[in-house]
C-alpha cells in the first residue's frame, strides 16, 4: 500500500514539474516575442522620429538654397561657357533646366550642356553642401549610428523657368526612402512636390561681362550687378518724372547742371573748383562775393520785372537762371538745378522778356539716379535673364516681349576703348554689332556744363544715347520710364 502512495506522489510530482515546465517555456517565448515586437516597434518609432526631423520645412529651406548657389554657379561659369541653346524643336532653355536640375541633384551640370563643353561641377565640399546627393550623404552618416538608411532617393519632373522679369521658379517632385539597416525589417517613404520663387536680383549680368570681353579681351572682367526698382521707378510713370520745374528768363552760355552755392556764404573751395558749382542769390550778393567769377553759371533770385537790371548788373555771359523764387527748382534740399537757357553761346546782348525768350529749370534728380546706380527696366526689346545666360544674347538681339530687360551703361573704365567711346549707353544699341552712334546728354555723367561738354583734345567720359533711345526713354515713348522736354541735345 505504502509503494503505490510513493508511485501516485512521483507521479503527480511529474506531471506538476512538466506542467511548471510547460508554462515556464510559453512564458518564456512570450517574453521573447514581446521582446522582438518591442524592439521592432521602438525601431518604428526611432524611424518615425527620426524621418519627421526631414520635415518639409526643413526640405523646403535646403531645396532653396541649393537652387540659389546652383544659379549662382551657373550665371558665373556662364560668361565664359555659355549655355547652349536647344534645338529648334524644343524649348529654347532646355540647357539651362538640365544644367540647374543636375547641379541641385548631384552638383554636376554635364559638359554637353555649355558651348565650350566645360562641365561645371561643384568641388567636393561644396557638393556635400549645396547638392540634394550631398544632403542625403551627411544624413546617412548621422542614421548609421541608429541603425536607419536612406536606401532611395530621386527627384522627378523638375523644371527651371522664369515666372517675373526678376524672378524665377524651381519645381520637382522629391521622393526617398529610409530603412532598418540592421533587421531590413522596417522602413518609411516620404513624398513631397516642392515650388518656390527667387530673385535674379544682385547675380552678376553675364552677357555684358561676355560682350564686354569680346571688345577688349585683355580687359577686367565687368561684374554688373542686376538691381530692379520697381516702387521708384515702374514702366508706367507719367510725364511729371522729368516735369519742368520752373521756368525764368536767361541769357548766354546754354545750359548748366550742378550743384548750388549760396553768394551769401563763403566759398571754402579751391576757386578753380567753382566752375562746377551755381552760385545763388540776389545779384548784389552775386556781386559782392570776390569769388563770383569763378562759378560755372548763375542763379539769379530777382522779380522778372528787375531782370534787366540783374544780368546788366552782373555783367557776364555765363549761363544765368533769373527766379523770383529762391526755391523755384525740385532738386533734394535745394543742392542741384539743371537749367537750359535758349541763347546762343557768347552772346552778350540782352533778350527782351517780354518775347517770352527764357531759360526752363528741370528735375533731372530720378533719370541721373537711375542711370548711376545701373537699375535695369523691363524692354520687349531686349533680353530675358535667361537670354543673358545663352551665347551672343545681344549678337542675335534676342527679344522677349514678356521678360525682356536693358540697362544703361555707366561704370569707371568704360570708355577706355576708343571704339566705343560714340556709341549709345543702352545696353541693346551699345553691344548692337551695327554700333550705333549716341548723342551726349546735357547734365548726365561726365558732361556736367557746357565747356566739360565741348572741350577738345580731352575725352572725360560721357553718357550718350541714340537719337531714337531720346525720344524712347526720355522724349515720352510708350516703353518710357522718364520723360523730358527738350534738354537732351547738347550740340549747343
Amino acid at each position: 500500500m505504502r509503494n503505490r502512495k510513493g508511485f501516485f506522489f512521483i507521479v503527480c510530482t511529474l506531471i506538476l514539474l512538466i506542467y511548471i515546465i510547460s508554462n515556464l517555456s510559453l512564458w518564456s517565448k512570450s517574453i521573447q516575442l514581446q521582446e522582438e515586437r518591442y524592439s521592432e516597434e521602438f525601431r518604428i518609432s526611432n524611424m518615425k522620429y527620426v524621418v519627421s526631423q526631414l520635415s518639409d520645412e526643413m526640405i523646403l529651406n535646403f531645396s532653396k538654397v541649393s537652387a540659389k548657389y546652383a544659379l549662382y554657379s551657373i550665371n558665373g561659369h556662364s560668361i565664359n561657357n555659355p549655355i547652349k541653346k536647344g534645338p529648334e524643336s524644343e524649348w529654347k532653355y532646355k540647357y539651362i533646366n538640365l544644367s540647374m536640375h543636375g547641379l541641385i541633384v548631384n552638383g554636376l551640370a554635364d559638359s554637353g550642356y555649355f558651348e565650350n563643353d566645360a562641365a561645371l561641377a561643384y568641388e567636393s565640399e561644396k557638393n556635400y553642401s549645396y547638392s540634394f546627393a550631398g544632403m542625403f550623404s551627411r544624413i546617412n552618416e548621422s542614421f548609421s549610428k541608429m541603425g536607419l538608411e536612406i536606401t532611395d532617393y530621386r527627384i522627378e519632373d523638375f523644371y527651371f523657368n522664369q515666372s517675373a522679369v526678376d524672378t524665377v521658379n524651381v519645381s520637382f517632385s522629391l521622393y526617398f526612402k529610409v530603412e532598418d539597416s540592421l533587421g531590413k525589417m522596417a522602413s518609411l517613404e516620404k513624398e513631397m512636390d516642392i515650388s518656390f520663387n527667387f530673385s535674379i536680383q544682385g547675380l552678376d549680368d553675364p552677357s555684358i561681362a561676355r560682350e564686354m570681353q569680346k571688345i577688349d579681351p585683355n580687359s577686367e572682367q565687368v561684374n554688373k550687378g542686376i538691381f530692379f526698382n520697381f516702387d521708384e521707378y515702374s514702366a508706367d510713370l507719367d510725364s511729371n518724372d522729368l516735369k519742368i520745374s520752373n521756368s525764368g528768363l536767361g541769357k548766354g552760355g546754354g545750359w548748366f547742371y550742378g550743384p548750388i552755392y549760396q553768394a551769401s556764404e563763403s566759398f571754402d573751395e579751391d576757386p578753380f573748383i567753382a566752375m562746377n558749382y551755381i552760385i545763388a542769390g540776389t545779384a548784389q550778393e552775386i556781386n559782392a562775393n570776390p569769388e563770383h567769377s569763378f562759378f560755372g553759371a548763375y542763379y539769379v533770385i530777382e522779380p522778372s520785372d528787375h531782370y534787366l537790371d540783374a544780368v546788366s548788373n552782373l555783367g557776364i555771359e555765363k549761363p544765368i537762371f533769373v527766379s523770383d523764387l529762391a526755391s523755384a527748382h525740385n532738386c533734394p534740399d535745394g543742392e542741384c538745378l539743371f537749367f537750359v537757357s535758349e541763347f546762343n553761346v557768347g552772346s552778350a546782348e540782352l533778350k527782351d522778356p517780354s518775347k517770352n525768350q527764357q531759360a526752363i529749370a528741370y528735375d533731372i534728380e530720378k533719370f541721373r539716379d537711375f542711370v548711376l546706380c545701373g537699375y535695369y527696366f523691363q524692354n520687349p526689346e531686349g533680353p530675358s535673364y535667361f537670354d543673358k545666360l545663352l551665347d551672343d544674347s545681344y549678337v542675335k538681339n534676342y527679344q522677349d516681349n514678356e521678360y525682356g530687360i536693358a540697362t544703361f551703361l555707366v561704370w569707371d573704365g568704360i570708355e577706355k576703348g576708343a571704339a566705343v567711346r560714340d556709341k549709345s549707353r543702352l545696353d541693346l544699341e551699345f553691344f548692337d554689332s551695327d554700333s550705333i552712334d549716341g548723342k551726349i546728354i546735357r547734365g548726365m555723367s561726365g558732361c556736367k556744363n557746357q565747356m566739360m561738354c565741348s572741350e577738345e583734345g580731352v575725352y572725360l567720359g560721357r553718357f550718350k544715347l541714340s537719337e531714337n533711345s531720346i525720344s524712347e526713354y526720355l522724349g515720352g515713348g510708350l516703353s518710357s520710364p522718364f520723360v523730358c522736354g527738350n534738354w537732351a541735345d547738347c550740340s549747343d
